[in-house]
């Protein structure tokens, strides 16, 4: 017995983890057009914070009740370019201990590089930056890290 299934060839197939591109928002656009390129994005979750509370006569365990939502840091990797606007942003807000708030966007890209799926990550600023390891015998790439705290984020469609 043969079923009739309408073809979806490529419609459901995951999305790739390797292409993707991160932009940080202003006023006027995406403000650092050269600073998309990371090699990684980790942290992007989001969980509920629960409490349990008692009642009802039943002391052995308590009904978990929604209590607000909890956001990780955003943590972005990339191999350090020589010239950032974006980490000359960074150094100048840890200099001068006032943080600019940007929206960042982050894309994951189909095959043809358009957005598949996208997130607003809203009111983000830096809130760690580091350096990975310099090792005279070693022949790696520096690895330029930065951690964002940000308010919330939200999924949508280009």
């Amino acid at each position: 017995m043969a079923f009739n299934i309408p073809s979806i060839a490529g419609q459901d197939d995951p999305l790739l983890g390797f292409r993707f591109a991160i932009s940080f928002l202003g006023s006027s656009g995406v403000d650092f057009p050269l600073d998309f390129r990371f090699q990684s994005v980790s942290g992007f979750s989001v969980a509920v914070e629960v409490s349990k509370v008692g009642g009802a006569g039943n002391n052995k365990t308590g009904l978990p009740l929604p209590q607000r939502l909890e956001y990780p840091n955003l943590v972005l990797k990339r191999g350090m370019p020589l010239a950032s606007s974006l980490r000359q942003e960074i150094m100048d807000n840890f200099d001068d201990f006032e943080f600019k708030l940007r929206n960042v966007l982050l894309s994951i890209l189909d095959e043809s590089g358009q957005p598949a799926s996208t997130w607003l990550f809203q009111d983000a600023y830096v809130t760690r930056w580091s350096l990975s390891g310099i090792d005279a015998t070693a022949s790696g790439v520096v690895i330029e890290e930065m951690e964002l705290s940000y308010l919330n984020f939200k999924s949508f469609s280009l």
